[in-house]
C-alpha cells in the first residue's frame, strides 16, 4: 500500500539523514530542482513552523507583481517532497484517528480550511476504500499550524498524472504552472499571504454536492453512496 511504503522510506532514509527528498515512482524532474529543495531545505531546517516543500506547482494565479519563487501554503503536495527528521518525528507521534476528526467539529473545520476534500479522503480511508500517506502528513501539518513551501514554477512533470496512470488521478485538477518566473528572489524569511493560500486550497476543494455529503450525512449512508457512485461510473 502507497502510506506503508512511504513511511518504510522515511523511517529507513531518516535513520541515516536530517533531511530527505523523496519522489513518486512518476516523478520526473527538471533540472533546477535539486537546487531549489536543497537550498530551502538548509534555509529553513531549523525553522519548525516550515514543514514540508514541493517542486510541483499546481495552476495558482499569482498577484504579478510577487517578487519570490516560492509561496506558503498551510498543506502539502506530494508529487515531490522534501522534508526534516523533526518533521517525521511528529508525524510518528501523531494519533492517526479517523473517528477523532470526522466526530470533532473544530477539527473537521481545521481540516475544511486547508481544502474541502481531506474529509472525504479521511472518511475514505477509514471505510478502507483508499490507502494515502498524505491525508496525515497534511494533517499533521494541519494540526501543528505549520506551513509548506511551494515553487511558482513547476519543477517536476507528474506523467501518472498526465496519462491518468497515476493511483490517485482527478481530471481536470492540479493543472501544472510553467509560467516564467526570471528575476523572481529566493524566500529568505517566511512570508505567508493568506490570499494566495486561498487561491492555492482551491484546487482541492471537492464540489457542493460532494461538501454537503461527507459533512452532513451519517457515515453508514456515505459508504454505499460512495460505492455505488463508483460503479455508475464503471
Amino acid at each position: 500500500g502507497l502510506k506503508k511504503n512511504w513511511e518504510f522510506a522515511y523511517e529507513y532514509m531518516f535513520k541515516k539523514f536530517n533531511k530527505v527528498i523523496s519522489l513518486q515512482d512518476d516523478d520526473v524532474i527538471k533540472k533546477e530542482f535539486i537546487g531549489y529543495m536543497v537550498f530551502y531545505l538548509n534555509k529553513f531546517e531549523k525553522k519548525p513552523k516550515i514543514m514540508s516543500i514541493t517542486g510541483f506547482a499546481t495552476k495558482v494565479n499569482l498577484p504579478k507583481k510577487y517578487k519570490f519563487d516560492s509561496y506558503l501554503t498551510k498543506r502539502s503536495m506530494s508529487w515531490s517532497q522534501a522534508s526534516w527528521k523533526r518533521v517525521w518525528i511528529q508525524y510518528k507521534k501523531l494519533k492517526k484517528d479517523h473517528l477523532g476528526i470526522i466526530k470533532d467539529s473544530k477539527n473537521k473545520k481545521l481540516l475544511n480550511e486547508a481544502g474541502t476534500d481531506l474529509l472525504p479522503l479521511i472518511i475514505l480511508e477509514y471505510f478502507k476504500l483508499i490507502d494515502s500517506i498524505q491525508i496525515w502528513w497534511s494533517w499533521n501539518v494541519i494540526k501543528n499550524h505549520g506551513l509548506c513551501i511551494n515553487p511558482v514554477k513547476s519543477l517536476v512533470d507528474n506523467i501518472g498524472f498526465l496519462d491518468g496512470t497515476g493511483t490517485h488521478y482527478y481530471q481536470n485538477k492540479f493543472l501544472q504552472n510553467n509560467i516564467s518566473i526570471k528575476n523572481k528572489k529566493r524566500l529568505n524569511k517566511i512570508f505567508y499571504d493568506e490570499k494566495i493560500n486561498y487561491l492555492f486550497k482551491q484546487n482541492y476543494n471537492s464540489s457542493k454536492l460532494t461538501f454537503f455529503v461527507f459533512n452532513f450525512l451519517p457515515l453508514l449512508i456515505i459508504r454505499p453512496l460512495y460505492l455505488v457512485k463508483n460503479m455508475i461510473k464503471k
